[in-house]
């Protein structure tokens, strides 16, 4: 079973993106609003999630704010990361590589560009 935490404050976006993965058959989706949120879940997790969904824009803890803390957790460091953000600048996918996400794909999304990156990051099959 996969679990995938998505943070993101605007519920649209986060529906969304909850959306485009139930329809690759991925249900167990955890959301967080912020990074300080997010770091909370992390911490109390009994289990690693496959795949973290953040926003980079958020209140509270930017997205890549919120990526150095996870790159510094033992338990997911190493966990798959794509960057969402309406912030489509080549510096700031270049910023969000260079702190460890798996991938950026700037808003608003293509819904088939957006699962085939989780697929990636996942290593699923088409």
């Amino acid at each position: 079973m996969r679990r995938v935490l998505v943070v993101e404050d605007d519920m649209d976006h986060f529906r969304l993106i909850e959306m485009v993965l139930n329809m690759i058959k991925i249900t167990d989706v955890v959301h967080a609003k912020d990074g300080v949120e997010a770091l909370k879940y992390i911490e109390e997790a009994t289990s690693i999630f496959s795949l973290i969904i953040s926003d980079l824009n958020m209140p509270n803890m930017t997205g890549l704010e919120f990526l150095e803390k996870v790159r510094q957790d033992n338990r997911h460091c190493v966990v798959p990361f794509i960057m969402v953000t309406a912030e489509n600048s080549l510096s700031s996918a270049i910023s969000a590589k260079d702190k460890g996400a798996t991938s950026f794909v700037g808003k608003p999304f293509v819904v088939d560009n957006l699962a085939g990156k989780i697929r990636t990051a996942l290593s699923m099959d088409f």
